[in-house]
């Protein structure tokens, strides 16, 4: 059965706490999060295909596990989201829940329970990452993901911050050719800067932000995602306030104190337009976690340019 796990001040790894967790059976909500896993990894590169299907196919999906005698002996009854087939050898296991607040029990399931499942039975394949996806239509998505080295649990990170979106391709390549936790230099290819922020426009537009204010407003959340993220579970006017201290004191600490006033987000003075504009500043912050953004604003790509040269 699942553990929950809190995470060590040792390196990110994940040490077990003793309650455990039993899977519920998934609920309409977390239906949601099926589509936008598959999505996800389509966009990032994955055959999305059964791969005891298709010979280049790299996703199965819940019950096309039972498919491969390996997981059909693990899991019994019970399947996570996907498992993505990584090499001959390796799997990497993603469970979903309905709700952001749930990420922690996501990635328990993920590594304790799924992932233990497959690594107790001695077959062809051992479960070496793990993700949790938390969220749904409405509230957007949280993810993320550990891997398995030396007996233990670790965060992934990705040019030394947590990964807050799911791993490509080259991602993994990289994490299985060095053998350890993190993903050295990594920025997210054009294409994919050019597709979030198209979507990033339409959410804006969605959340009446005009179109002259978008490349101010994206310069804000980007400045306040480069340490932890603002708490997103607040009213609109904390959130505005969180998003714009922490764009005012990336500014300050880099020389920049002046820009600040030229990035502040403000309220619209139609409270009535409260629901969607806090719904859009939510939206894209986390539209930017998927992006994996802090870990690129730790690379040197030119993160905020190219951000707003699409917005």
């Amino acid at each position: 059965m699942a553990k929950k796990y809190a995470k060590s001040h040792d390196q990110g790894q994940l040490s077990l706490l003793p309650k455990p967790v039993k899977p519920p059976k998934p609920t309409e909500s977390e239906v949601e999060a099926y589509a936008f896993i598959r999505q996800q990894l389509r966009d990032l590169g994955w055959v999305v295909r059964d791969p005891s299907k298709n010979g280049n196919g790299q996703v199965w999906t819940q019950n096309q596990c039972l498919a491969d005698p390996h997981m059909k002996a693990a899991f019994g009854l019970v399947r996570p989201e996907n498992v993505v087939k990584l090499s001959e050898k390796f799997l990497w296991v993603i469970e979903a829940k309905p709700t952001r607040k749930e990420l922690d029990k996501a990635l328990a399931e993920a590594t304790e329970f799924y992932s233990e499942k497959i690594n107790t039975t001695k077959r062809q394949y051992k479960a070496l990452m793990a993700t949790g996806v938390a969220g749904n239509e409405d509230a957007g998505y949280l993810m993320r993901t550990a891997i398995h080295l030396d007996g233990k649990w670790h965060t992934v990170t990705i040019n030394k911050q947590e990964a807050t979106g799911l791993l490509s391709p080259d991602d993994v390549r990289i994490l299985l050719k060095n053998g350890g936790s993190d993903v050295h230099e990594f920025a997210p290819p054009q294409w994919l800067f050019i597709s979030s922020a198209e979507r990033i426009n339409e959410i804006l537009h969605s959340g009446g932000i005009n179109k002259n204010d978008r490349a101010k407003t994206m310069a804000a959340l980007l400045l306040s995602v480069i340490d932890t993220p603002p708490d997103l579970d607040t009213k609109l006017p904390v959130l505005i306030a969180d998003i714009n201290s922490r764009s005012e004191a990336e500014l300050k600490a880099n020389g920049k104190p002046d820009f600040a006033p030229f990035v502040k987000i403000l309220a619209p003075t139609n409270t009535t337009n409260h629901v969607k504009f806090r719904t859009a500043l939510v939206k894209t912050i986390l539209e930017l976690q998927n992006l994996n953004i802090r870990s690129a604003m730790n690379s040197s790509t030119d993160v905020l340019g190219s951000s707003m040269r699409y917005s």
